[in-house]
């Protein structure tokens, strides 16, 4: 009786340990999703505060140029996306060129301090996550352009539609889901 009561007593201890051992893995993947989730929270903040600067240092711009930035009548109608960053991060003339020091010439801008990275952006170099695609042809209202980077193709960090003063996150829907594009 003393060899089967010392069974039971490791029997109880291993399943008890067991117990033990399941309530840890569940809080711990209770803590891990809850953690996930707080991230993925925490980079829809970013990205929502990262398009309000944007969308707001691009209609600065339009109010003091009378044209947004890629558009007919500004110096970078072509599109180049370095120049465009450049003319919302450095000061600009009437026309729109840029320099990196303020004067009587060059006295509109800077309207931001840097030019922010899409939070969301999962390709294997950073720096694409704060580039742009620049749209010179298209004027969309935001609805029909959150449309369409839904099916973009997700190479850079944001898309801008030159004509409209858009911006949204180009995420694409083969690289995250496309309910970023829509903020």
């Amino acid at each position: 009786m003393g060899k089967n009561f010392i069974t039971f007593k490791c029997f109880v201890f291993f399943l008890g340990l067991l117990i033990v051992l399941g309530v840890i893995g569940i809080l711990a993947t209770v803590i891990t999703l809850k953690m996930n989730e707080n991230g993925i929270l925490a980079r829809e903040a970013v990205l929502k505060s990262n398009l309000k600067f944007l969308r707001k240092a691009v209609m600065t711009y339009h109010a003091e140029h009378g044209f947004f930035p890629c558009t007919i009548n500004d110096v970078n109608c072509q599109g180049d996306p370095t120049y465009f960053k450049r003319q919302l991060t450095w000061f600009t003339n009437d026309k729109g060129e840029i320099s990196q020091s303020r004067s009587d010439e060059f006295h509109y801008g800077p309207y931001l301090q840097y030019f922010p990275e899409n939070p969301f952006f999962e390709g294997t170099d950073p720096m694409i996550g704060k580039t742009i695609y620049v749209d010179t042809k298209n004027q969309r209202i935001l609805e029909a352009l959150k449309q369409a980077a839904k099916k973009g193709n997700g190479n850079s960090g944001w898309w801008y539609e030159a004509k409209s003063g858009n911006i949204v996150a180009n995420l694409g829907c083969d690289v995250f889901s496309d309910n970023y594009c829509s903020f």
